[in-house]
C-alpha cells in the first residue's frame, strides 16, 4: 500500500521475526508483505536464498557448520545493505544471525567461537525480536506437511534452543500457541507494528480487527511472553489470511539444509517497494 511518508531517506531498524518450526512466521510475513507501507521491508530467509541457488546439503556435522556459516554471512549482508542504503524504515528479518546457533553442532558458544562473534553484541545490532513459539502436537503442530521432518517434540525442542540464541534481548517479546491462531497472528503483527514509524502507520487490517480486541493484543517490554504486553489497542493487522486458519506456520525453512524442496522464485517486487527482491520460500 502506499504512505504519506515524505522522508527520502530512513534510520533502518533492524527486527527479527523468529521461532521454531510450525509457529506461523509464513502467515505472520504474508500479513507485512500485503499490508504494510513501502517503508517496511520483509528480507528473505538467508537460508531459502542459498539452499534455493544451489548451496550442498550434507547431512555432517560439517555440512552443517559450512551452511550455518554461510547463512549467517548472506544474513549480515543483506542487513547491512537495508541500514546503509536508508530507503526503508524497517527491515522485517526472517530469522536473524543468532538463529544460526541453534542449528550449530556442539551448540550456542561452539557457534560463536567459530564465527568469530560476540552474542551480546549481534543482540545489540536488533531493535526488536519477536519469537512465535511452536505448538504442541494437542495445540495444533501441523504434521502435514511433507518437507516438515521433525515430531512435534523435536520442533518443540528446536523452538527451545531458537529461544536461547536470542535469551537476553531488552526488547523481545514471545508470543504463546494457545487458543485462536489468529489471536496469534494478531499479536505478532501488532508488534511488528509498534516498531514502524508514525508516518507509516496506516495500515487497517479488517481480518485481523476482531482477533485483536478479542485477544487484547499486548506487547511486552524486554523478554516479555504469553499473549498480550503493555496496552495495544485493535487494528493490529493486515490482508486476507486466506489458508492461514487452522494451519501453525511453515515448516522449518530448510535451515539445516537438509530437507527436500522445490526451486525458489522471486516474484513481482511491489510498485515502489526498494531493496532486494523477495525470495519466497519453496516449502509454504
Amino acid at each position: 500500500m502506499g504512505c504519506a511518508c515524505a522522508e527520502l531517506r530512513h534510520d533502518c531498524r533492524l527486527v527479527v521475526l523468529t521461532g521454531g518450526p510450525g509457529a506461523g512466521k509464513t502467515a505472520v510475513l504474508e500479513v507485512v508483505r500485503r499490508a504494510f507501507c513501502e517503508h517496511i521491508l520483509v528480507l528473505p530467509e538467508s537460508a531459502t536464498v542459498l539452499f534455493g541457488g544451489g548451496f550442498p546439503r550434507h547431512d555432517t556435522d560439517a555440512g552443517q557448520r559450512a551452511a550455518q556459516n554461510a547463512i549467517f554471512h548472506v544474513q549480515r549482508s543483506m542487513e547491512t545493505m537495508s541500514r546503509e542504503e536508508g530507503r526503508v524504515a524497517v527491515a522485517l528479518c526472517d530469522r536473524g544471525t543468532l538463529d544460526g546457533l541453534a542449528y550449530w553442532p556442539g551448540g550456542i558458544d561452539a557457534a560463536c567461537r567459530a564465527l568469530g562473534i560476540a552474542r551480546e553484541a549481534e543482540l545489540a545490532r536488533y531493535q526488536a525480536v519477536i519469537h512465535l513459539r511452536t505448538p504442541a502436537a494437542d495445540r495444533g503442530y501441523d504434521h502435514s506437511n511433507p518437507v516438515r521432518r521433525e515430531s512435534a517434540a523435536e520442533a518443540l525442542a528446536l523452538d527451545a534452543r531458537v529461544l536461547a540464541a536470542w535469551d537476553g534481548h531488552p526488547h523481545r517479546v514471545v508470543i504463546e500457541s494457545e487458543g485462536e491462531f489468529l489471536h496469534k497472528i494478531a499479536h505478532a503483527v501488532q508488534a511488528i507494528r509498534d516498531q514502524v514509524p508514525e508516518c507509516c502507520r496506516a495500515h487497517a487490517i479488517a481480518e485481523l480487527a476482531e482477533p485483536a480486541q478479542e485477544a487484547g493484543c499486548v506487547a511486552v517490554p524486554g523478554a516479555s511472553r504469553g499473549r498480550s504486553g503493555a496496552d495495544r489497542g485493535p487494528g493490529c493487522g493486515a490482508g486476507p489470511l486466506r489458508g492461514a486458519h487452522g494451519r501453525s506456520g511453515e515448516p522449518d525453512r530448510a535451515r539445516e539444509g537438509l530437507s527436500a524442496g522445490g526451486q525458489a522464485t522471486a516474484p513481482p517486487q511491489r510498485p515502489g517497494r526498494s531493496g532486494p527482491p523477495r525470495v519466497r520460500e519453496p516449502y509454504g
